[in-house]
């Protein structure tokens, strides 16, 4: 009885310490979006699509024709705010992961959505995994109204 009542603590110490050594870092969450994220994204599937970054905020949505003739993201959709910690209306982005991909998580309502991002060139690809590969979809960068115009057509 003696000997199992050190051999315990030791085990209990070991254990200890493992449990407080750090565990796999996840990736820093930003305060602003990257410069080169800093556009508008469109796409052409089944529905033209356009997501937009600006310095703090992220709107996605179905285009429409404005009065001008500008293909815009539809008024009703409210761009959410980048925020260090997820709340209601706001997005995270975290920096990228070893595959290149960046977490965008988005809050609205109760309803929580997680995809991963990397801009590559004009392209920027969306998945569902980390690693992507689960491909989502592939979006141009549109950075002028104008080419909004060229893209989605008239």
């Amino acid at each position: 009885m003696k000997k199992i009542i050190p051999a315990v603590a030791l085990s209990a110490a070991f254990l200890g310490i493992g449990l407080a050594a750090p565990t796999s870092a996840q990736a820093a969450k930003l305060t602003t979006v990257p410069k080169d994220m800093r556009s508008a994204f469109g796409n052409m599937g089944e529905l033209a699509y356009l997501k937009k970054f600006t310095k703090t905020t992220y709107n996605m949505g179905a285009i429409v024709k404005s009065k001008k003739g500008n293909w815009v993201i539809p008024k009703r959709n409210r761009p959410l705010k980048l925020a260090k910690k997820l709340s209601q209306k706001t997005f995270t982005l975290t920096t990228k992961n070893k595959y290149g991909y960046r977490k965008l998580q988005t809050k609205d309502g109760k309803y929580v959505s997680t995809e991963y991002y990397k801009l590559k060139g004009k392209s920027l690809t969306i998945s569902h995994s980390a690693n992507g590969k689960q491909f989502a979809d592939v979006y141009t960068k549109l950075p002028t109204l104008a080419s909004r115009r060229a893209f989605f057509g008239k």
